[in-house]
C-alpha cells in the first residue's frame, strides 16, 4: 500500500451522520489522493442494503462532472469494526462498478468508513483490493480547518474552452490607431 493511503483529508466541515445508514464519500482527481470533499447520503436503502442500479442513475445525475465516489462509511453501533468496514468498501466498489460501467476497478483504493451511532466516532479504513484480508487502518485523518483555500489553491472545478468572438470597436474619427 503506498504512503498516500496512510492518510486521509477531510474537506467537508464535519461530516453528517445520521441515526444509521450509509453515506457515500464523494472525492475528485483534481485533489490528491483519498481527499474526502463531500458525503451524500444514500437516497435507495431497501431494509437492509441499497438499491445500487436506481443509487447509481441518481448520482450520475447528482454528482458533477469530476467528482466521483472514493468510498462508503456506514453507521452502525457494532463492535466490528473491519467487518463493517469491509461492508462499507463493498458497497462503494459496487456503486462505482456501476457508475464506470466497468466489470472491474483497477489499481484503485476505496475508503471505507465506520461510524459508532452511539459516540459518533469515525473509523477509517483503505482498501487496494475486494478482499476483506486487504483492508488496512488508516493511521492519520486530518480535517482540514480551511477547506474553502485548500480547494482554491490544489483543485480545479472549472476547465472549459468557449469559443467567443469578440467585436472590435474604434472610433470613426481616428483612423491612425492612437486609440490602442
Amino acid at each position: 500500500m503506498d504512503e498516500n493511503a496512510k492518510s486521509i483529508r477531510i474537506l467537508c466541515p464535519k461530516l453528517v451522520l445520521s441515526k444509521t445508514g450509509l453515506q457515500w464519500l464523494i472525492g475528485s482527481p483534481f485533489f490528491q489522493p483519498l481527499t474526502v470533499v463531500s458525503t451524500l447520503r444514500c437516497i435507495h436503502n431497501d431494509s437492509s442494503s441499497p438499491d445500487y442500479n436506481r443509487e447509481s442513475d441518481d448520482l450520475r445525475t447528482l454528482l458533477p462532472k469530476g467528482f466521483n465516489v472514493i468510498g462508503a462509511l456506514i453507521i452502525k453501533n457494532s463492535d466490528v469494526e473491519k467487518k463493517n468496514a469491509g461492508e462499507a468498501v463493498d458497497a462503494a466498489r459496487r456503486l462505482r462498478k456501476l457508475l464506470s460501467g466497468e466489470a472491474e476497478l483497477r489499481n484503485s483504493v476505496t475508503i471505507g468508513a465506520v461510524a459508532d451511532s452511539v459516540t459518533g466516532d469515525v473509523q477509517f479504513f483503505v482498501s487496494r483490493s475486494e478482499k476483506p484480508a486487504g483492508i488496512k487502518t488508516v493511521d492519520f485523518v486530518l480535517y482540514d480547518d480551511n477547506p474553502e483555500k485548500y480547494v482554491w489553491e490544489k483543485g480545479c472545478l472549472i476547465r472549459c474552452e468557449l469559443p467567443i468572438k469578440l467585436p472590435f470597436y474604434y472610433p470613426v474619427n481616428s483612423i491612425s490607431g492612437d486609440f490602442l
